[in-house]
């Protein structure tokens, strides 16, 4: 074996396993995501939401998350990257205000 080969073969193997790490990173961010998403909306005691079973709730969950798991992941990990519940729902809150009309009809044709 020559030392291209080994070079070559070494290289190969970084590469598989930094695409490897990359899946799973990004598996991890959007179960972390959709985790906290529904804690958030299990806890919401205010509003529309605050009035709904935890059953009406925990569907809205399965709900939003179908939606809001499409955003980028950088969106996730900025959402995911709150200090606290409050700031967490004032993130979120914020990246769907991005676009807002869009996510609300979905959410309200999707989710009601």
């Amino acid at each position: 074996m020559t030392r291209t080969t080994t070079a070559i073969g070494t290289a190969l193997a970084l590469i598989m396993c930094a695409a490897a790490t990359g899946g799973a990173s990004a598996a991890s961010v959007d179960q972390k995501f959709s985790a906290a998403l529904t804690r958030m909306l299990l806890n919401i005691e205010d509003g529309a939401v605050g009035e709904m079973t935890k059953q009406e709730k925990q569907d809205l969950a399965v709900c939003v998350n179908g939606i809001f798991g499409k955003i980028s992941q950088k969106k996730k990990l900025y959402i995911l990257e709150a200090s606290d519940p409050t700031e967490l729902r004032a993130r979120f809150k914020e990246v769907g205000l991005e676009d807002r009309a869009r996510l609300e009809k979905q959410v309200t044709q999707e989710c009601a």
